[in-house]
């Protein structure tokens, strides 16, 4: 019987502010292939327009579905 779970990481962009893009990938690649034999849900989240194209190409490439959030502020006034 395939053990189900459920995994949400914080934000992984801090991480990658100190870790380089071609050092991260590999790392997370191998994480993700481990980790879908488990028939969980992950939720991994990072800051759009902070990162380069490319890594967002190759995190689009390793999900299942995007959901994108985001937070605009208009006349002093912040709204998600």
């Amino acid at each position: 019987m395939p053990h189900y779970d459920f995994a949400v990481t914080d934000n992984l962009s801090p991480f990658l502010m100190y870790n380089e893009e071609r050092i991260y990938t590999p790392w997370l690649q191998k994480i993700v292939a481990n980790t879908r034999e488990m028939r969980g849900v992950r939720l991994w989240s990072y800051v759009k327009r902070y990162h380069s194209d490319a890594l967002y190409a190759f995190l689009e490439s390793l999900a299942d579905g995007i959901v994108e959030l985001d937070y605009r502020e208009s006349a002093g006034v912040s709204r998600a």
